[in-house]
């Protein structure tokens, strides 16, 4: 079963898309793609110029990853998506395998062959996930290399475009407290403990300056939060109450 009616995909994506990112590889002195369903903002819900997992292995599921090597790939899905990973995706090109069985640092250890060079965007993992990822390429003398460019980006030719519709104030009747007062509240909490805390998820933000946004289907949040670059802002709450 499909997450959602509008699914629209078949064997030819990843049939058609991921040679062109071999070839990118190829050109860019890289061994393999490390990449995961995600925005800069690490929520589930993500625009259409995120899908870009979607866009190379025809997968549309709301979580997943991928890994890309030269001689072999496989794709990451938990439980919930494992008759639609093989509906969508050529099982001859992209290996599917359970996420909860093996994880992508231990696939990547096992098939290394050592001295690889595996590149990734920093912008889309943790600093816990970009560790493991890291531990498991030391353990194959390969190197984990964070590229200043997304390569899905670059070979995705009718790429869409960075959402931009406004951020709208959300009734006080409906948030319950106004800004000031979750602001004082978060201060309070990080007194003594901390001189600022790090708010980066688009529903957290939402929910603390009381605004929404529509550049997410499914979900009223703002993830333009972010520079002229598109790149993620943290909003950094300090114990006086003030956001910068």
């Amino acid at each position: 079963m499909f997450q959602q009616f509008s699914d629209i995909s078949s064997l030819e994506t990843g049939r058609k898309n991921l040679p062109l990112l071999l070839q990118y590889l190829d050109e860019h002195n890289l061994d393999g793609f490390v990449m995961s369903r995600a925005d800069e903002f690490g929520g589930e819900n993500i625009a259409p110029y995120a899908e870009r997992l979607a866009w190379l292995t025809g997968f549309t599921g709301s979580a997943g990853s991928a890994v890309i090597l030269k001689t072999k790939a496989a794709i990451f899905v938990d439980g919930r998506y494992t008759l639609q990973v093989r509906e969508q995706v050529d099982g001859k090109l992209l290996e599917p395998v359970s996420i909860i069985e093996t994880s992508v640092a231990e696939w990547l250890e096992a098939h290394l062959q050592g001295g690889e060079t595996i590149g990734f965007d920093p912008w889309l993992y943790t600093s816990d996930a970009v560790t493991r990822l890291e531990k498991a390429c030391a353990q194959r003398h390969a190197t984990l290399k964070p590229l200043t460019v997304n390569p899905i980006d670059t070979i995705w030719s009718d790429h869409p475009e960075h959402p931009k519709n406004p951020i709208v104030p959300h009734p006080l009747e409906l948030a319950g407290q106004p800004s000031e007062q979750k602001l004082a509240a978060i201060a309070n909490m990080l007194a003594g403990k901390a001189d600022a805390t790090f708010i980066t998820q688009g529903d957290s933000i939402a929910w603390l300056f009381n605004i929404r946004g529509s550049d997410v289907a499914c979900a009223p949040l703002p993830p333009c939060l972010c520079n002229c670059q598109q790149r993620r802002r943290r909003l950094a709450v300090h114990r006086s109450g003030e956001a910068v």
